[in-house]
């Protein structure tokens, strides 16, 4: 704003009497200074509308940006309403990674380097995969996903729910995070579910608040299995587990209806070099028998 000219204002508006001057002086800089707030009150108000329309765009922008933020590659991913056709999700096979091997007839870890072997999922390939190399059933077992798609990254919150067809029951069934991905997936993710009935099951998994993916499964009810015997022997010799002070791989191999022989091995490390041994156990749903064990000298004495 440009500053008055007090000469020319006097000559074009003389005024007389005494204290004229000064009179018209402050009438002018009192016009000038209602000018100049009223100038600052717009550009204020201009100010605050851009601010809030640049804060609107910005929100947009992530919001628009959140929705597919993570998102799976399938498309016509059911809503989680409940299904319609009640259809257990497609099986098939992914070749999975492995460093290691186990001698089924001793039991003993070999680490063999890297190579594959065929794993059985379920769920919908280049999407989601659920682990199931043994049968998904009733009660408590560990279960490994595969994700692909877009935005997917380590540490993003999973969470996943069912629903049971027969009794409408709606249940969380595993939260985590997710891990890095594995075997071509783009993020993977390892965990323990508990379905308390068997039947047809709806999942429904969310990653990072964005619900991601479905799948149908058939969940059986579990009689004495792979994992049922493991515990048997967690029931009848917790002291062999306490005293265990390695990492340990089970295998369980079916022998007859109902009898499993379980082959437990510790693996540690001694002086840079892997040691493994070994114990095996034939058992059934009211008993565990001893058979053998092997291997490196254990690092303790266990009692059999």
């Amino acid at each position: 704003m440009t500053d008055f000219d007090w000469e020319k204002v006097l000559t074009n508006y003389p005024v007389r009497g005494r204290g004229s001057t000064s009179q018209l002086k402050r009438r002018v800089v009192e016009q000038l200074g209602n000018r100049k707030r009223f100038a600052m009150k717009r550009l204020n108000r201009m100010f605050a509308s851009t601010l809030s329309i640049g804060v609107a765009i910005i929100v947009a922008i992530f919001a628009v940006k959140g929705v597919l933020l993570v998102q799976s590659n399938r498309t016509n991913i059911p809503s989680q309403l409940g299904s319609q056709t009640w259809k257990p999700s497609p099986m098939f096979t992914l070749p999975v990674n492995m460093d290691s091997t186990v001698d089924p007839s001793t039991g003993k870890t070999f680490v063999t380097g890297s190579h594959t072997i065929p794993m059985q999922f379920e769920g919908f390939k280049g999407n989601i995969a659920l682990s199931t190399q043994f049968p998904i059933t009733t009660g408590i077992q560990k279960y490994l996903w595969y994700f692909w798609g877009k935005g997917l990254t380590r540490q993003q919150e999973v969470s996943i729910t069912a629903i049971s067809q027969a009794r409408g029951q709606r249940i969380q069934v595993a939260r985590g995070i997710t891990l890095g991905g594995r075997d071509g997936s783009t993020a993977t993710f390892g965990t323990e579910m508990s379905f308390p009935s068997s039947g047809l099951w709806e999942i429904n998994v969310t990653v990072a608040d964005k619900h991601f993916e479905q799948l149908i499964v058939n969940v059986g009810q579990r009689g004495f299995d792979q994992t049922a015997a493991y515990n048997k022997i967690r029931q009848l010799k917790p002291q062999f587990f306490q005293d265990i002070r390695g990492t340990t791989v089970v295998k369980a191999d079916d022998v007859a209806n109902d009898t499993f022989d379980v082959t437990i091995t510790e693996q540690w490390q001694s002086h840079g070099t892997q040691q493994t041994h070994f114990w095996q156990y034939r058992v059934t749903p009211t008993k565990a028998q001893f058979l053998r064990q092997g291997g490196d000298p254990s690092p303790q004495n266990v009692p059999l």
